[in-house]
């Protein structure tokens, strides 16, 4: 009997997995770009209204900036790792 890992199924296999890996940062980046956009259209609305309105806002906004940063640092280094 031949053995099952020849030297085209990892090649193959090897590919399938890079193919996922890409997607998986390619979607990851325009989660990316969505959270940068909502966390800079709230700031941008939150600076536009009045001071009596702003009140208890500040929290949810510095959460979702912490939000962004550590979630774009996570996925900076596992981006990085690949290389």
């Amino acid at each position: 009997m031949s053995p099952v890992w020849t030297k085209e199924y990892i090649n193959g296999y090897g590919l399938v997995y890079a193919k996922g890996q890409y997607a998986n940062y390619v979607i990851t980046m325009a989660t990316i770009g969505i959270q940068f956009f909502m966390n800079s259209y709230a700031l941008i609305v939150f600076f536009e209204t009045p001071r009596e309105r702003r009140q208890g806002r500040v929290l949810y906004l510095i959460s979702g900036w912490l939000i962004f940063a550590f979630y774009t640092m996570g996925a900076s280094s596992d981006m990085a790792k690949i290389f």
